[in-house]
């Protein structure tokens, strides 16, 4: 699996861009390092996907405003998802975009 470049941003604020995400049915994941993560914050939500494991999923809160359950990870995948354990992903429904390829 290649590394893929990509940027997420909540308006004109970018919240994260690398050179060395992965992209998973049609979801970006970035390297934590590559995220904003001082505007994460933990959420009660979590789901499960058969093959990845459960998520986990974090609040994005930029100039006071709090997007609810705007990102997701998976801390412990299952063996096939290991490689995108420490990533993280964002909702495009929550007012996320994320662009790249």
């Amino acid at each position: 699996m290649k590394d893929i470049t990509a940027t997420a941003r909540i308006g004109h604020t970018v919240i994260a861009r690398t050179t060395h995400g992965r992209l998973v049915e049609g979801n970006a994941y970035f390297p934590e390092a590559d995220v904003l993560t001082d505007a994460l914050s933990s959420s009660a939500l979590t789901t499960l996907c058969p093959w990845k494991g459960v998520a986990r999923y974090r609040h994005v809160t930029l100039n006071g405003v709090t997007v609810k359950n705007a990102a997701w990870t998976y801390p412990l995948p299952l063996p096939l998802a290991w490689f995108i354990r420490n990533k993280i992903a964002f909702e495009p429904n929550t007012g996320v975009t994320v662009t790249g390829s």
